[in-house]
């Protein structure tokens, strides 16, 4: 693990020292959960913007892209085809861990959505 030094405020280090006691964890403990949960977050809000975009769009993504499957990207197409993995190991080699909707253009957007996304959980990279 790679380790990167992190000025906090005198009183946020104030605040965490009885939160870190109370629950028997080190101070970079609750502060990398508390990053790591902040990630997250932004992320979910990313996802949430996708699909608006793919809904507002999704007249004209239908007519261009019917039947195959489209990534979006800051609500643009960057990515389309009919293979979805295919399409999905294109996108994480262009744009790495970024937030990605891939989703299959259909008659109706209303639909079971697939997401392009690291997870944070406990033995998963």
């Amino acid at each position: 693990m790679v380790s990167h030094a992190v000025m906090l405020s005198d009183q946020l280090v104030t605040e965490l020292i009885p939160l870190a006691r109370r629950e028997d964890k080190a101070i970079e403990e609750v502060v990398n959960e508390a990053v790591q949960r902040y990630i997250w977050e932004a992320r979910e809000q990313q996802i949430d913007r996708e699909l608006a975009a793919y809904h507002a769009q999704h007249a004209q993504l239908k007519q261009r892209y019917l039947g195959q499957y489209i990534a979006l990207r800051q609500g643009k197409v960057v990515g389309h085809g009919a293979d979805r993995k295919a399409l999905s190991r294109e996108m994480r080699r262009l744009y790495g861990n970024e937030v990605i909707l891939i989703t299959p253009v259909t008659e109706s957007p209303d639909r079971e959505w697939e997401f392009r996304s690291p997870r944070f959980a406990c033995g998963e990279a």
